[in-house]
């Protein structure tokens, strides 16, 4: 296990720009993943058998200034920066300008009808049952194309709202829709993509909720703020 730890220390602090601080960043990450429901620095110090001083020092003042380093940082990052799902409430605004009467999503969709939705598969759970042995994560969606209305809304020249996409879940035996969001991927992408990002938000709350229990996430206290 070390040389996995020690080779992914390598590629996540490799940027930075002095051996000792690359060295407690790999000291770092092994405290987080040694055993023990405290991930805070003294507890993680003492199984490591370290002063806690040398992770608060790092935790706290390890920012690179190696350019390499950031736009290392960038490239890992940058499949998620360019995906960006809003969920609507579906309220209509109080003040518009648009000549058109606004309606809200709830109404769009419905007046499509469910029969314009199609079943899509997004992914396999951990939950398998009888009537469903794999697992499969499985629900009615369609997508229509509209203009949001909102004052904060950037507007092109001729006073138009941006057209995007609003995907709606419309699950069976649900009189009505259960769940929207607003979409500004491109706009060739295909249902079962877009299901699968809008579908993430879930994902995510499931992996920080294992970071805080797991590594300890909010254990964390930062004590050299001048704020």
């Amino acid at each position: 296990m070390r040389p996995v730890i020690e080779g992914f220390a390598a590629a996540v602090f490799g940027g930075f720009g002095r051996r000792d601080q690359r060295g407690k960043g790999e000291l770092y990450l092994r405290g987080l993943l040694l055993d023990g429901r405290r991930k805070s620095m003294q507890p993680m110090a003492e199984r490591l058998g370290v002063d806690h001083q040398q992770l608060q020092q790092f935790a706290n003042a390890s920012g690179s200034t190696n350019p390499a380093a950031h736009t290392a940082d960038r490239r890992r990052t940058s499949t998620w920066s360019q995906v960006e799902v809003v969920t609507n409430t579906g309220r209509p605004p109080t003040k518009t300008t648009y000549p058109d009467k606004p309606v809200t999503a709830k109404t769009l969709i419905t007046e499509a009808g469910r029969s314009a939705g199609r079943f899509v598969v997004w992914r396999h759970g951990s939950r398998k049952s009888a009537g469903n042995p794999n697992a499969t994560m499985r629900s009615r969606f369609l997508a229509l194309r509209v203009r949001p209305a909102n004052r904060n809304i950037p507007r092109a020249a001729d006073g138009s709202l941006p057209e995007c996409r609003l995907p709606a879940e419309w699950p069976t035996g649900q009189p009505e829709p259960t769940d929207y969001w607003l979409s500004t991927l491109p706009t060739d992408i295909r249902l079962r993509n877009m299901v699968r990002i809008a579908k993430i938000r879930r994902r995510i709350e499931h992996d920080y909720r294992d970071l805080k229990d797991g590594l300890g996430l909010d254990h964390f206290e930062g004590r050299s703020w001048l704020g």
